[in-house]
């Protein structure tokens, strides 16, 4: 009976052992944070990136979308805002805040910086926004860039107007 118990115990104890390194190794180097000030009229979310050596030669992109199409205006911090129309699918963030069609420039994982953006809705959304990180090449149509085999490096982050 002892002998039952102890194999159980270490069976337990193996397969807590397992999930907690298949859980360590996950790229976790994007976060992001709400920073709108109380009373304001413009949301701000902070992106913040962690130096990690398996990004270095990477890309990373942001994606956004929204519970049904909304229309945002939607900038980095200090720079002009654009109108945005979200869906709810993903949407490449970089695509969206392009001036020129077909110009992306993606950020490589080494030179990732904190980015800050703000915007403004004249209805209730709510947006999810994740990031992942992958190769870039042209996409099918010629027409642009896209991460190739992108891989999620951020919790999926919730932003909800009033």
């Amino acid at each position: 009976m002892k002998r039952k118990i102890f194999c159980l115990i270490a069976l337990l104890l193996f397969c807590l052992t397992i999930t907690a390194c298949e859980n360590g190794n996950e790229l976790k180097t994007v976060s992001f944070s709400e920073i709108t000030s109380d009373g304001s009229e413009n949301y701000a979310f902070r992106v913040d990136f962690v130096e990690d050596k398996r990004v270095d030669n990477k890309y990373y992109d942001l994606q956004i979308k929204a519970d049904g199409n909304k229309k945002i205006m939607l900038g980095k911090e200090y720079e002009e805002k654009k109108e945005v129309v979200l869906t709810s699918d993903w949407q490449s963030l970089t695509t969206l805040m392009l001036n020129e069609p077909n110009t992306e420039i993606f950020t490589m994982g080494s030179e990732a910086e904190s980015i800050v953006y703000v915007f403004t809705s004249e209805e209730k959304v709510i947006i999810t926004l994740r990031a992942v990180v992958g190769g870039v090449e042209d996409n099918a149509q010629g027409t642009g860039k896209i991460i190739t085999s992108p891989e999620s490096c951020s919790d999926e982050f919730v932003i909800k107007t009033k």
